[in-house]
């Protein structure tokens, strides 16, 4: 699974992932086996089954299969955040998810929220 932000740097490869994309790449086929133009910053994702976490500035969750967004919590804030591994002053959202991949506890300034996720 790999997604993109809204910035292109001009050297992605051709076939490749453009601006605010999610992909899930077979290394079996060498193929993408989904590939969907998304219109949210996605930042940070967390795999949860068939769909993702994304966790830029709120949490959202988007299949993978479609590119649909299935539920999302705005009251919920995140740090805005591109990339877990770009090196920036924003922190990173520090969130477990559940064994089951049912829920999802994300930290807050005055505690811990837990999310029941959709199926």
């Amino acid at each position: 699974m790999l997604a993109t932000g809204e910035e292109n740097l001009g050297n992605e490869p051709e076939g490749g992932l453009g601006s605010n994309e999610l992909g899930v790449w077979s290394f079996a086929e060498s193929a993408w086996v989904h590939r969907h133009k998304v219109d949210v910053a996605l930042g940070a994702l967390v795999v949860v089954g068939e769909s993702v976490i994304a966790l830029y500035g709120h949490p959202r969750q988007i299949s993978l299969a479609t590119g649909e967004l299935l539920a999302e919590w705005p009251d919920l804030k995140l740090p805005k955040r591109q990339s877990c591994l770009a090196p920036e002053d924003t922190p990173s959202p520090i969130v477990a998810l559940h064994p089951d991949g049912r829920q999802l506890a994300i930290a807050q300034e005055v505690g811990i929220v837990v999310l029941d996720l959709a199926d």
